[in-house]
């Protein structure tokens, strides 16, 4: 392999890493907006806690002989 070969070579992989660091800091980006929106909107799901409860303990009786 010639000096320019090889300096072709090491630009196309350098490329094409910058590549992929900029695909994984969009997908990054992307994955922190997606769970920024799933914790608003978990955030807004009512819970009854005295329902659930109150379910649970009624499934614990009927399991008991």
């Amino acid at each position: 392999m010639t000096p320019e070969e090889f300096r072709e070579a090491y630009l196309a992989a350098q490329n094409g890493l910058g590549n992929d660091l900029q695909t994984l800091v969009s997908l990054s980006k992307k994955f922190s907006e997606l769970a920024t929106k799933f914790s608003e909107l978990a955030d807004k799901i009512p819970v009854n806690y005295s329902k659930i409860n109150e379910i649970v303990e009624d499934f614990i009786d009927q399991q008991e002989p």
